[in-house]
């Protein structure tokens, strides 16, 4: 306890007798100023002491009730006396009543002060219940608190055991996309929710390249570096040993020293394969919550790579079906091995003296630079339009790449074909969105079916194909 703190305390219990001389004080100095010829107010007929006598014993109880009576009770007998009385002038003093008002202070100190000394006993006997009460309502609710924490954790603990196949199904439906950019995401928001990955990539394996595909957690800088070559990357140790490689691993190898530089890049790289099938890339888990990074987790973590590898297996194989289809059902237009039998079958009949076709290739402006959604409007949009100006004979095919197609109009001239664009790209404009397009007309000077691509090519800006 500093010396402050005790000086405080003391201060504290001495209050009351504090006031009581400054009381005192104030007292007689308004004797000596107003009534300096009744010294001790002794003439005065409602004596001034009784307020120091009745406020000490209220408010301070017992110890200063009676001592504030006692002080004013020989300060009326010095004053009524002139000085110190010997017994005999007591005595005197008794026989004429003049004991009666000094006796009376000290009577109504003890009296009062005892009264007012219990109830501050009980209120303070009141305030330790108050406060104890209090401590035990804490210790109450510091112990319902810990009960409720337990019972949440017991009840997620029951709610993740009793679901965990449902969550498991839903989570494996994210792989069940037909495209692979939602495999990839959906590989990636399994890992990130159930594995506290909090930064991973997926790059896949293109030629002497690995290109990356997906990431999450990263920034736009890093981004940006989207292929690497395989020549002295790490990811190549977990392709061409189709196995995990962990940065312990990587550690531990003789050659380590010449991947010193990618260290703090990847914690864990799993190879993206089926059972038994050919490695197309590289999963890499780049940071982690440390307890999360274990040999445990790490065991979940290839199972969902071997998912997403085996759904990516099975959107090629859907791919593989749908070139060798005729007609694409998701956009409701032919594909693009059709479109070159159809021009080589309409190039032939107008050589033997059938109507000349005519060939306009049709690109989507902007159309990689839309979102997958963005991308799936512009194109039924545009579909819509195509369809509705082109019907009857008019043919719709996919072109080689995304946001393209190719149109043969068997009976229309160029003129009537381009008169149809023009109205289709002022529909296009109504919402915003364009279309670079060529048209070509078969005439006798071409050798091939080729030759009558070519210039519908170059006028959308695509070059011979």
């Amino acid at each position: 306890m500093t010396l402050k703190t005790k000086i405080g305390s003391f201060a504290a219990r001495i209050q009351w007798l504090i006031e009581m001389l400054f009381l005192f004080f104030v007292a007689h100095a308004l004797n000596l100023l107003f009534y300096p010829s009744d010294i001790g107010f002794i003439y005065v007929p409602l004596h001034p002491y009784w307020i120091i006598v009745l406020l000490a014993a209220s408010k301070y109880g017992f110890t200063a009730g009676s001592m504030s009576g006692l002080a004013a009770c020989l300060l009326v007998i010095y004053f009524r006396h002139g000085g110190i009385p010997h017994r005999l002038e007591l005595e005197a003093m008794a026989e004429q009543g003049g004991l009666l008002l000094p006796l009376a202070f000290l009577s109504v100190g003890v009296f009062l002060g005892g009264v007012r000394e219990k109830q501050i006993r009980k209120h303070k006997a009141l305030e330790e219940t108050c406060e104890e009460r209090q401590k035990e309502n804490t210790r109450l609710d510091e112990l319902f608190q810990a009960t409720e924490k337990a019972r949440l954790i017991l009840e997620t603990q029951i709610v993740n055991q009793s679901t965990t196949i449902r969550m498991l199904y839903e989570e494996v439906r994210k792989l069940e996309a037909v495209n692979r950019e939602a495999v990839y995401r959906g590989c990636l928001d399994i890992l990130a929710e159930h594995f506290q990955v909090q930064k991973a990539s997926i790059y896949l394996k293109e030629g002497d390249d690995f290109v990356l595909k997906m990431s999450r957690g990263w920034d736009a800088a890093e981004a940006v570096e989207g292929k690497v070559p395989c020549e002295g990357s790490v990811m190549s140790l977990a392709c061409d040993g189709s196995k995990t490689v962990t940065v312990q691993d990587l550690i531990r190898r003789k050659d380590a020293a010449r991947y010193e530089a990618q260290y703090g890049k990847f914690l864990a790289m799993i190879p993206l394969a089926c059972e038994g099938g050919p490695v197309v890339g590289v999963v890499n888990v780049e940071k982690i919550d440390f307890l999360a990074f274990n040999r445990a987790n790490l065991e979940l973590i290839e199972m969902v790579v071997r998912w997403t590898a085996r759904a990516v297996a099975n959107i090629d194989t859907m791919e593989s079906l749908r070139r060798s289809n005729l007609f694409d059902p998701l956009e409701g237009v032919y594909t693009y091995c059709h479109f070159e039998n159809v021009l080589a079958s309409e190039f032939e009949r107008a050589r033997l003296g059938g109507a000349a076709p005519t060939v306009a290739i049709l690109k989507l402006s902007g159309f990689g630079f839309l979102n997958p959604v963005q991308q799936e409007i512009f194109k039924k949009a545009f579909l819509a339009n195509l369809k509705r100006l082109f019907a009857g004979v008019d043919s719709v095919f996919n072109y080689r790449y995304g946001g393209t197609y190719a149109l043969v109009a068997p009976l229309r001239s160029e003129r009537e074909v381009a008169a149809l664009l023009g109205d289709l790209g002022t529909e296009m404009r109504k919402i915003k969105q364009e279309f670079a397009w060529g048209a070509a007309q078969w005439n006798r000077g071409m050798k091939d079916a080729r030759e009558l691509a070519e210039p519908a090519l170059k006028a959308c800006g695509m070059g011979a194909s």
